[in-house]
């Protein structure tokens, strides 16, 4: 009998049966959420949504490649499975736009300066077409239990993480291991939960409220906070003044009500918030200190001005994905590495161009007009929906000017799902328009969503590889073991230019331990294969200039790491390096 009573209340949160929308107005009810419904392409792909969020909160936000590729692969085949069962399409503006963007990072990858990242970078953008098909199967209801689903799982992982100490240097980094990241999927959510307050009238929204704002506290991230202080208003004012007043008035008799259970609660979080201020009054100063001329914004600029220069010199077509990681080092006015630039219009501009970034900026435009159009026309529930969900979707896009936010794959997805989920349907059993696709295009298409979804968990097998093979002498492996690892990484892979780097690293390493001369042969074989696919990346010039050093072409060697010192003269690996063989003649 429990377990019966626990399958119904799982079916009731799946298809959200308790969701009472603004009680008190009787257009509002008319905009209930409707009793059981039995639209499983709809369950199916919530369940597959909540699985993914879920996963990818516990994996650091599928931020590195080995991550989010194998996760790709699976959201493809569940994209899969939707078309062979019911093959229904629901139609929105942007996913033409969507379509064309993921498909121009692949182009791009035909002619990129490193085309085994410019393929992981495609594939990382190329998220955006399965979370599409799903998101769009979503009813009304549904759109409902999965952002529940958000708000109840972050506010968990706020507690877990405060319990867990998931802080460095005094600040909460929480699951994502980046304060920012973290800050602004946590104002994102807070976004969503304070929706759901308006929409459902239950005051432990509020209060979930609560726990998310002390969690963006402890971030100490201040372009969240400035975020969280002008966006919210703005999301409490769009709402409207009818709903703003039913809102006020239940909140008002719900504590009215509840005053004991509320006394009890306001007292915890009061005491919890003294116990975190205690131990961290120092840092959150921080928070106080928001400035043009702080130290991270004049960096970024910097980076800002390097990536631009960049940009001059291959405007219209980019240098394909993952070319900042390559190119910083020849364009860099200051000493710094970072993996990411902080600004997603310019990555974008560096990795496709122009016309990648004007395929980007349609795709934006369409969601927005689309939301604007739909906020005008909407009312009660239907009007807070689409408030909230473009306050959401703007919370991410500006802060991916500053930071390297959509680098992300799943604030990278949510942010699109946002997007294309601000229509809420009139029809709340089934998604907006649905056209079923003709059995001649299902299965050329069905073939196609399965070929990427094999390449995509292929390649992140062998990154996975790559990764075991990279932390080898971390634990205790031998040379040969990860020369294995590196080996077969790249007979999954299509352009192996980082695993023959490696390779020859790591035999370079092993001659100079045991003089074997056929290693160092090797080594030379496997540089010469990574700098003929790859050129300009400075790590492979280092290493072939050291191997050729090795072979006794020492004046040669020399030279071209002379030549290499005046090409990057913030490489200090590089200076050290000419420094010793100066001081050895």
């Amino acid at each position: 009998m429990k377990s019966r009573n626990i399958a119904s209340n799982f079916a009731k949160f799946l298809n959200g049966v308790n969701i009472p929308i603004v009680r008190q107005v009787k257009h509002i009810q008319e905009q209930a959420v409707p009793t059981f419904s039995r639209n499983w392409i709809s369950i199916f792909s919530l369940v597959v949504l909540i699985l993914f969020f879920t996963l990818s909160f516990f994996m650091q936000g599928l931020l590195f490649k080995h991550q989010y590729l194998v996760v790709i692969g699976g959201l493809y085949m569940s994209a899969t499975a939707i078309f062979l069962t019911r093959g229904k399409i629901t139609f929105h503006p942007a996913l033409y736009a969507i379509v064309a963007f993921v498909c121009y990072y692949f182009v791009a990858a035909t002619y990129a300066i490193n085309q085994q990242e410019a393929l992981a970078a495609a594939f990382r953008v190329a998220i955006f077409l399965p979370l599409a098909v799903l998101g769009l199967q979503l009813t009304f209801a549904h759109r409902l239990a999965l952002v529940r689903a958000l708000v109840y799982l972050c506010s968990c992982l706020v507690v877990w993480g405060v319990i867990f100490n998931q802080f460095r240097d005094g600040r909460f980094e929480g699951t994502l291991d980046y304060a920012n990241a973290w800050g602004i999927l946590l104002l994102t959510v807070f976004v969503m939960s304070l929706m759901l307050a308006a929409i459902e009238n239950k005051l432990h929204y509020i209060w979930l409220c609560v726990l998310l704002g002390v969690g963006i506290l402890l971030t100490e991230s201040r372009t969240v906070l400035v975020l969280f202080v002008i966006t919210v208003p703005i999301q409490y004012a769009a709402f409207g003044k009818e709903n703003r007043r039913l809102i006020s008035t239940f909140l008002i008799k719900s504590i009215r009500t509840n005053a004991i259970v509320n006394a009890a609660i306001l007292f915890f979080t009061v005491l919890a918030a003294l116990f975190i201020y205690t131990n961290h009054a120092m840092s959150l100063d921080r928070l106080l200190q928001i400035n043009t001329h702080a130290s991270e914004w004049t960096t970024r600029l910097g980076y800002y001005h390097d990536a631009w220069q960049m940009i001059i010199n291959s405007p219209l077509l980019g240098y394909g994905g993952g070319a900042w990681n390559i190119l910083q080092y020849q364009y860099q006015t200051a000493a710094y590495t970072v993996l990411y630039l902080h600004n997603h219009w310019l990555e974008t501009w560096i990795d496709i161009g122009l016309i990648g970034v004007m395929v980007f900026l349609f795709m934006v435009g369409l969601m927005i007009w689309k939301g604007i159009s739909n906020y005008k026309q909407s009312t009660g529930a239907a009007k807070i929906w689409t408030a909230s969900c473009l306050t959401g979707f703007g919370c991410l896009l500006v802060h991916s000017t500053v930071d390297f936010t959509f680098s992300y794959p799943v604030l990278f997805g949510l942010w699109m799902l946002l997007g294309l989920m601000i229509p809420a349907s009139s029809n709340k059993t089934a998604p907006t328009v649905a056209k079923p696709v003709i059995w001649t295009f299902r299965i050329p298409l069905t073939v196609v969503l399965l070929l990427i979804s094999i390449l995509s968990i292929r390649l992140g097998m062998s990154e996975a590889l790559f990764r075991q093979a990279e932390q080898a002498p971390h634990e205790s492996k031998t040379i040969q073991q990860a020369i294995q690892l590196l080996e077969h990484s790249a007979s999954l892979t299509f352009f192996p230019v980082e695993q023959h780097t490696s390779i020859a690293y790591f035999l370079l390493q092993d001659y100079l331990n045991t003089k074997q001369a056929s290693n160092l042969n090797r080594a030379a074989s496997e540089i010469d294969k990574a700098f003929l696919t790859n050129p300009q990346d400075v790590h492979a010039l280092f290493l072939r200039c050291q191997i050729a050093y090795a072979q006794g072409h020492r004046t040669e060697a020399k030279q071209e790491l002379q030549l290499l010192s005046l090409r990057f003269p913030f490489r200090t690996d590089i200076q050290i390096e000419l420094q010793k063989w100066n001081q050895s003649h």
